[in-house]
């Protein structure tokens, strides 16, 4: 797995067609992984506060959390709205839960944890879709064993550059920056 698809956007480079692919099919796996963990926190949360009771509960709170009027201390950008305390600055929000007598922390987590899980759903879903594309580039004049440069923005795939290069054209040779000359006496 790439570390580099935490960044974001990130350009990077893949020796062949088989290289990328497999770099997707990871990405898929490990989102997999995590709507798996977090379907299990989900349920085990949702058992503890009383089932589908609690989740009318969570739909109501959003309901009239939303409706709610925003206080704000211009001093330190601190805005308050819906059981949230905002930390902001130009460019940056921070959300802070403030748990009250109506809603715990546990709350909190739920209507989070199905947030993400609808988002990681739709990532693995654009992940497939695009695994898919990639499949079908030999069949569209692409040798499967040219290097690609593939633009990524929040982990998808969003621009593949193609190069007339081929892993057996590439020198086997690559500078180094840091190297030893031992010297003989």
């Amino acid at each position: 797995m790439r570390k580099e698809l935490a960044l974001s956007p990130v350009i990077l480079a893949f020796d062949d067609l088989d290289e990328l692919l497999s770099t997707i099919e990871e990405e898929i796996d490990l989102h997999k992984k995590v709507l798996a963990r977090y379907g299990d926190r989900l349920g085990v949360l949702l058992r503890d506060k009383g089932g589908s009771e609690s989740l009318q509960k969570l739909a109501a709170q959003d309901g009239v959390e939303s409706d709610r009027t925003q206080t704000k201390n211009k001093k330190r950008g601190e805005t308050e709205e819906g059981g949230w305390m905002s930390f902001e600055s130009e460019e940056y929000t921070l959300k802070v839960a403030t748990p009250s007598q109506n809603a715990s922390s546990s709350s909190y987590e739920i209507t989070q944890l199905f947030k993400i899980t609808e988002a990681l759903k739709t990532k693995v879903s654009t992940l497939e879709i695009t695994k898919r594309f990639l499949n079908e580039l030999p069949s569209k004049g692409f040798r499967a064993d040219q290097r690609f440069f593939v633009v990524f923005r929040e982990g998808i795939p969003r621009h593949v550059i193609p190069t007339n290069e081929s892993r057996k054209q590439m020198r086997r040779f690559r500078y180094s920056d840091q190297f030893e000359i031992n010297v003989l006496e």
